[in-house]
Order: C-alpha cells, then structure tokens, then sequence
C-alpha cells in the first residue's frame, strides 16, 4: 500500500480516494471474533473512499469491513492526541 506524505505540525491527512483502501463482506458478521481487523480477508476488493459499498461488493446490504493503512506522524505536542473525523458513515462504525 502506498505511503501518504505525513501532514506538518497541525495539519490534516486526507484518507480519500482509492489507493490502500480495501473492502469485504462479512454476512455472518463473524469478523471480531476472527481478528479480521488484522489485514484484509482475501476476498477483499479495492474500493474508492468516500463512497459505497455497494460500488465493490454489488447488491451486498450488511455487515462489511474496511482496511487501510496509514502512516502516523510523531505528534510534535508530548502526550498529544490524534482524531480521526469521518464525514459519512452508512449505519454505525466500529474503529
């Protein structure tokens, strides 16, 4: 997965678009209990952020996982905090 420039102090890392996200389906909803959220299923699809689901995984409506990985910066402030803010999320989000 490609390397996203890290932000300077302050500033703000885009996570949109289609390289380094991956998405797939899981209709059992049995992906916790699985540690699924250690790398991508095999069967995982690219897919474009933000956008839908629907657009990898066809006519699928339930539970599905994402992946990406993203380089953290050092925080520039001792014992700073990160936030992630997500503009849409379908439903509910797990992080």
């Amino acid at each position: 997965m490609p390397v996203l420039a890290a932000p300077s102090s302050g500033g703000v890392l885009s996570l949109d678009g289609k390289d380094g996200w991956f998405v797939s389906p899981d209709p059992s909803n049995v992906g916790r209990a699985e540690s699924w959220w250690t790398a991508p299923r095999p069967d995982a699809k690219r897919i474009r952020v933000p956008g839908t689901m629907q657009e990898a995984l066809g006519e699928y409506h339930g539970v599905a996982w994402y992946w990406r990985e993203i380089p953290i910066p050092m925080n520039p402030h001792a014992g700073g905090r990160y936030f992630l803010r997500f503009w849409g999320v379908d439903y509910a989000a797990d992080v």
